[in-house]
């Protein structure tokens, strides 16, 4: 009964090359490897050309699709070579290892107990050979390394020393005993047959000296006990990996640091070391021309002798990563934090993506978004795509219902990046895919089988969880943007409850723009948006009367962080479409403004808006900003009241109030001249708050309409100009030079 058992490490180049070389020599009839037994139902799919590693068997469970878990397989990992040799030679593959389902339950069981924490072989056998870090150690020594079969006997020997001391975890036992009972059965139904069996290094010894049977059973029994709940029925397939989701910062256990540079010790595997150092510093050079870097021919031979001469210092056979690192620092790469990390992401990391089968199983969620995806000219790919929506065409308008429908379910394949133009019914999108995206939607089959259902639900469930107003409102914005009626009206009795429980002037207001923007412009979804006129009639009465309460005895910071809240108000409820409320809204900002104990920041602030709103003559603001400026005992709220009147709305170019009224600006140079020095210097910077938005023309202007008065000074000629910080789009300034060639053009001027 002749078996082999080959202990390796996951994702080894060096392992994986010796293995390859083993089976090709010693040619095994069956193999088994190490893996979930449910796998078995896609492995024929790795017979299949269009299965491209890196690629990721993932295991799942229909019925709770977040209770799931992947095994990624790269070209030089030792287990794909086990595979695609048993596909070339057309010979039986078993799965070796606890059914998933088992696993899943254990794991629960295990996350309630408190167990030692488990032996790291590797770090220990570091430890025993003088070595630091154990996973250096093992890359230097065995994926570097000369490929030799003698490796795994070697490795069979340390693992079963260490085994001897360690502590082995519950998980692990129970494993192996699955392991050891399988391999039982193969032996036994093919007595003559060569068995090779391909597993972690950790586990050989347990695999290499058996126990009885009924030590099996005894073992195995203890899992109806831990497992007392039904197991869950379990599904497998085969999904797009990564580079970047292997690599260990994506938190896969059996992850590495370089991906990148392992699948290039795999492809340059038959090269000598110094070769292979050659031509890795030759793409670390084409990758810094491409950031900018200037790498002559000359600094990569200097690096290849340096990153050999390391190796040598260091005992090495050959120059690994951390020789070619300091190679490149020292002679290609100067001192850039930023450079150095662009490098390792391109290059040591590598973004390779997988592909798989068009016939690989699939769940009705991922197959309706490539449907929509194909009917859309959609291209699901991990490259970049910028699309611009002109949301008035059909397929433009589908395509961004799509994308707000994968928002609502969290798959992030479309980022909006906002709305180029002065209109909102363009939209630009950003459409990258990410392997986890295949992931996260079968964790959302559970709400349904298509996007469209499953947004629904989905929705509704996270509306439920909402506690505050503003968030809850920008969901429902969400929602019409994504053509989803059925959840609008699931969710409407949500928002009228929390509306009605909501009191603060803050969270009121914020609700309001999401939905006035419904009612504005999301006919363009072609949506019914009278749904939302009631309640936004409602929160919009409801800011009213509370606004005299909510601005009473406030001090500065709470008031200006009210004043945010009454001009997101006041903007909302201007943009309204044939909207009774305006006239009740000014009035309620009139009585703000009227009350004594009024916060004197929010009574400035209710003041301008009812000017720019033309509510208050100028006559009338003249006589407010007269009797504010005459209380010589609150030179505080004077200030203030200042500062929310000079602040208006809060746009740029709210100072030209004062340039073009010399009343007001009149009455505001009085006050200040006729402060005395002490007080003056006490609202110095409550005054420099007040003007400092104003942009530069705007304070020159009205610096040289005060300095006007001031006798013997004479401002006839024109004061430096200061740079002004005015930004413009230079796109939009060109588009107006065709209008002002035909304005001159028709006064006679060339």
């Amino acid at each position: 009964m002749p078996t082999r058992i080959f202990g390796i490490r996951h994702h080894g180049p060096g392992s994986a090359q010796s293995l390859h070389q083993a089976l090709h020599r010693w040619q095994p009839q069956q193999i088994l490897i190490e893996g979930p037994p449910e796998a078995a139902t896609v492995t024929h799919l790795a017979a299949d050309r269009d299965l491209q590693p890196p690629v990721a068997l993932l295991i799942y469970s229909p019925e709770q699709p977040q209770t799931s878990v992947y095994y990624p397989f790269t070209l030089f990992s030792p287990e794909w070579q086990a595979l695609q040799y048993a596909v070339e030679a057309r010979i039986p593959i078993h799965w070796l290892d606890l059914p998933q389902c088992y696993q899943f339950a254990l794991e629960e069981q295990q996350r309630q107990t408190q167990e030692p924490k488990p032996t790291n072989p590797i770090q220990e056998l570091a430890k025993a050979a003088g070595a630091v870090d154990g996973d250096r150690w093992w890359e230097q020594l065995i994926e570097q390394g000369q490929p030799s079969e003698d490796q795994f006997t070697a490795i069979l020997e340390a693992m079963t020393a260490l085994r001897e001391t360690a502590v082995i975890a519950l998980g692990d036992r129970l494993r192996e005993a699955a392991m050891q009972r399988r391999l039982r059965q193969v032996q036994q139904e093919s007595p003559h047959d060569r068995l090779a069996v391909v597993c972690g290094a950790w586990h050989s010894p347990a695999l290499a000296e058996m126990p009885s049977d009924a030590e099996i059973a005894t073992q195995l029994e203890s899992l109806s006990q831990l497992c007392s709940e039904p197991l869950p029925e379990v599904q497998a397939t085969w999904i797009p990996w990564s580079y970047r989701q292997l690599a260990a910062r994506s938190g896969y256990k059996a992850g590495m640091t370089a991906p990148g540079w392992y699948h290039y010790l795999w492809e340059t595997r038959h090269q000598p070391p110094p070769q292979r150092a050659l031509g890795w510093l030759t793409q670390v050079a084409s990758h810094l021309r491409e950031l900018g870097q200037l790498t002559s021919t000359a600094e990569i031979i200097d690096a290849v002798r340096l990153a050999n001469t390391l190796a040598a210092l260091r005992d090495r056979p050959g120059p690994g990563l951390e020789d070619l690192q300091d190679a490149t620092q020292a002679v290609m790469m100067p001192d850039s934090a930023s450079l150095k990390s662009q490098l390792r992401d391109r290059l040591e990391i590598s973004d390779r993506l997988g592909q798989v089968p068009h016939n690989t199983p699939i769940t009705p969620l991922q197959q309706d978004l490539q449907q929509q995806a194909q009917q859309l000219h959609l291209k699901i790919s991990s490259d970049l795509t910028v699309l611009d929506l002109d949301l008035r065409r059909p397929r433009d308008n589908q395509r961004s219902q799509l994308f707000h429908r994968l928002e609502l379910l969290g798959i992030s394949w479309a980022s909006l990046q906002g709305h180029p133009g002065l209109g909102t019914f363009r939209e630009l999108w950003h459409l990258q895919w990410q392997p986890s995206l295949d992931l996260e939607l079968i964790q959302r089959c559970i709400w349904g089988s298509s996007l469209e259902t499953a947004a629904n639900a989905y929705s509704q469930s996270q509306a439920e969880a909402i506690e505050h107003l503003p968030p809850l409102a920008a969901l429902v914005d969400r929602l019409f943007r994504a053509n989803l009626p059925q959840a609008i009206s699931g969710i409407r009795p949500r928002l009228e409850t929390v509306a009605s429980q909501t009191h603060d002037l803050n969270q009121l207001a914020a609700a309001l723009p999401p939905l006035v923007g419904i009612l504005r412009y999301r006919n363009l979804q072609q949506t019914d948006v009278r749904v939302i006129q009631p309640i936004c009639d409602r929160l919009i009465l409801r800011c009213c009367l509370n606004l005299r309460a909510a601005c009473r005895h406030l001090n500065p910071a709470a008031a200006r962080q009210r004043a945010e809240a009454i001009l997101t108000a006041h903007g909302a409820i201007a943009q309204l479409p044939d909207c009774p409320h305006p006239s009740r809204w000014l009035n309620s900002l009139e009585t703000l403004l009227n009350a004594p104990d009024s916060a004197s920041l929010l009574a400035g602030l209710s003041c301008r808006l009812l000017l720019d709103a033309q509510y208050l003559s100028r006559d009338r603001v003249s006589q407010h900003l007269g009797w504010v400026l005459h209380q010589r005992d609150h030179l505080d709220d004077t200030a203030h009241w200042l500062e929310g009147f000079l602040q208006g709305n809060g746009l740029q170019g709210s100072g030209l109030l004062l340039v073009h009224d010399d009343r007001l600006l009149g009455l505001i140079d009085h006050w200040v001249r006729s402060l005395p020095e002490d007080r003056f210097l006490t609202v110095l910077p409550l005054l420099h708050r007040s003007f400092a938005p104003f942009s530069p023309a705007e304070r020159r202007q009205i610096g040289m309409k005060v300095l006007s008065d001031v006798p013997g000074l004479d401002i006839k000629a024109d004061p430096p100009q200061q740079p002004s910080n005015t930004s413009l789009d230079p796109h939009r300034s060109r588009a107006v030079l065709p209008i002002l060639r035909q304005i001159l053009a028709k006064k006679g001027r060339p």
